[in-house]
């Protein structure tokens, strides 16, 4: 297995482990060390790939809405299916309400950058 493959395996179990927690934590009660430990990785690991749990919630957000975005542009002037393949994407992705609402608060709060 590769490097880059390892590190995007890595990162992918990070990602997993903050779903997971979201589906029986609040957002402030999940720390590195939870995220490392449902992740399968040690702690340094997680700081390897992300600075702290915001970080990793900025790259969910982003890669969410370079994937919907892509989505749109795909089904331009097809809003049916545009939205259809954006639910099945986060069914597919296994993105629960709690991390979607819990995205939704942060985003009201973290001011846009232009």
């Amino acid at each position: 297995m590769t490097t880059d493959n390892r590190r995007a395996n890595t990162k992918k179990a990070i990602q997993n482990a903050m779903v997971t927690l979201l589906k029986t934590k609040s957002f402030d009660d999940i720390t590195t060390t939870k995220l490392a430990k449902e992740a399968g990785i040690s702690r340094s690991s997680f700081y390897t790939h992300y600075k702290d749990k915001f970080e990793l919630i900025d790259s969910c957000q982003q890669t969410l809405f370079n994937q919907i975005e892509y989505i749109f542009e795909k089904h331009v002037g097809d809003k049916e299916a545009a939205f259809l393949e954006i639910f099945e994407f986060l069914k597919r992705e296994q993105l629960n309400r709690r991390y979607i609402r819990w995205l939704k608060l942060y985003l009201v709060r973290v001011p846009v950058e232009v």
